[in-house]
């Protein structure tokens, strides 16, 4: 058996599986690479950036945040994450039922991989709806 052999062995998806891993160690290398560079130039902090000046100028709040708004920003932040979460695997499977190539077992995955990512996705944005509906009524309801 040949190398050429052992090639053309190889499914589509795996080959796309093989491409997929060897690009995010790519970019994990790259990062751990230039890590040190930036580190080396010194502590980035809003006092050299002119971040905060800029902040001003433009009429945002610079200081003093407050607990819900820190929290506030940590949810949005964590439904982006999830957001991008949904989006690659949305992807993935979507690739894997095109390079199923009519194997039926692997459109099944395909698609029970995309089928719950979407009951995931509805979890999540039920939860933080139920969530901001019930801190917001007894926010109303305390305050009144």
């Amino acid at each position: 058996m040949t190398i050429q052999d052992t090639v053309e062995n190889v499914s589509r998806a795996e080959r796309l599986r093989i491409l997929l891993g060897r690009a995010v160690l790519g970019l994990l290398g790259a990062a751990l690479l230039f890590a040190p560079l930036v580190v080396a130039q010194g502590a980035i902090t809003s006092a050299n950036t002119g971040l905060n000046e800029t902040a001003r100028n433009a009429g945002y709040q610079t200081t003093n945040v407050s607990i819900p708004q820190f929290v506030g920003t940590v949810i949005n932040a964590a439904l982006g994450i999830i957001g991008v979460i949904f989006l690659v695997l949305i992807v993935y499977g979507g690739m894997l039922w095109m390079l199923s190539e009519g194997d039926e077992t692997k459109i099944g995955s395909a698609r029970g991989l995309i089928f719950h990512s979407i009951i995931g996705l509805i979890l999540v944005l039920s939860a933080y709806a139920i969530t901001s509906f019930v801190v917001g009524s007894i926010i109303k309801g305390t305050l009144n």
